[in-house]
């Protein structure tokens, strides 16, 4: 289940990064604002690159993981740890 809803993140994670970089949301931070001087758009611009460069290495780190958890094998008893009483 956290597979499936990790793999839906990932999913809506490049439709989201390129609806929030259209030019209507974009001209949100298009004023005559500057932070230190560099206009607002161009902070605004690649603050959101690089969250989305951030959001996307957390989402492959975690898909990693549970990738890796839902394909470790369940451990089976050694043969060494049978009783003594038990043929081998």
């Amino acid at each position: 289940m956290r597979r499936r809803r990790l793999r839906d993140a990932a999913a809506a994670l490049p439709i989201g990064a390129l609806l929030i970089f259209t030019p209507p949301y974009m001209r949100v931070f298009d004023q005559n604002a500057e932070l230190f001087g560099v206009p607002l758009l161009h902070v605004s611009l690649f603050a959101l690159w690089f969250l989305g460069l951030f959001l996307s290495a957390l989402l492959a780190r975690a898909l990693i993981a549970a990738e890796e958890e839902d394909q470790s094998p369940v451990e089976a008893p050694d043969a060494d740890d049978r009783p003594a009483d038990v043929e081998r």
